[in-house]
């Protein structure tokens, strides 16, 4: 709708300018905005990544009281979860500078490309810088299967082609690890929300990274305590654990006092492992 009102010289819309064709209806729609398929002057097929109006206020609001609640809970739980309710705050609203997204995209794009563990292994949509905006992303139309399709057993079980890409999936996500691995732990730039909608798989079994509206940027010193807490997690070392969950978190501490040990060991073993743990599953409200 923006696209169509917004006048350019001559009466002529920015839509009709930069677009030969432009699906109204979405392709893909999240809190923050809404992907459209469609494509430029010059035939190249693109998507168009929108974002809400309003939205950000919504969300800031959210994030407000989100500290709120953190600090009421403060004295319920076994550690304090303020610091990161502090870091939601702090990193949240990024997602709003799609201009800032365009850019991290196009970085770790590079960077990735320059390395072994990019293209033809990981592949990451070429964004189109110029035609995009604070508010609005251009960026290459990439086919693919996201992985949250191939989560489902009911429509895995009754399609031979997911069924054979639900095999390459263990080889995929060796991909994606090492492709992470030179993310955090080299350049210290990475995609920060990989939740399965945000990654897809083609055919050969090569992954697609989607959406950098969560980059986080790391510097050396965080680097360094984050590869030593994958290497005391590799190894079990529990006090070591500890401590370096202590001085990352800043605080895990209860009423003045350490937090659990055995509460501890699983938060790091949820955040920062790949193995399963069974209590990263379970909802503290019922």
């Amino acid at each position: 709708e923006l696209l169509s009102v917004k006048k350019i010289k001559g009466g002529t819309t920015l839509r009709e300018l930069v677009f030969d064709t432009f699906e109204p209806e979405a392709l893909a729609a999240a809190s923050i905005g809404q992907v459209h398929r469609a494509t430029l002057a010059d035939g190249t097929s693109v998507v168009v990544k929108v974002q809400k109006l309003g939205v950000d206020g919504l969300i800031k609001s959210d994030l407000a009281n989100m500290k709120l609640v953190a600090r009421f809970l403060r004295p319920y739980l076994p550690f304090d979860i303020t610091p990161i309710a502090d870091e939601s705050i702090k990193q949240i609203p990024k997602e709003f500078d799609f201009e800032r997204e365009s850019r991290m995209q196009m970085e770790i794009r590079a960077s990735l490309n320059n390395s072994e563990y990019g293209e033809p292994h990981v592949y990451i949509p070429l964004a189109y810088r110029d035609l995009s905006t604070t508010r609005l992303l251009v960026m290459e139309f990439m086919e693919g299967v996201p992985f949250s399709k191939l989560l489902k057993e009911e429509q895995v079980a009754h399609d031979a082609r997911l069924m054979k890409l639900r095999g390459l999936v263990p080889g995929a996500f060796q991909k994606l690890l090492l492709a992470y691995g030179h993310m955090m732990f080299v350049d210290g730039k990475f995609h920060a929300d990989p939740h399965a909608g945000n990654l897809m798989m083609r055919d050969d079994g090569s992954v697609i990274m989607l959406d950098f509206g969560q980059t986080k940027v790391l510097d050396d010193e965080s680097k360094i305590m984050l590869a030593q807490l994958v290497d005391l997690l590799a190894v079990g070392d529990k006090d070591e654990i500890c401590n370096m969950m202590d001085e990352a978190l800043s605080t895990m501490k209860k009423g003045g006092g350490d937090a659990d040990k055995d509460t501890v060991i699983k938060i790091a073993y949820s955040l920062f492992d790949t193995r399963y743990i069974a209590e990263a599953q379970l909802n503290p409200f019922g």
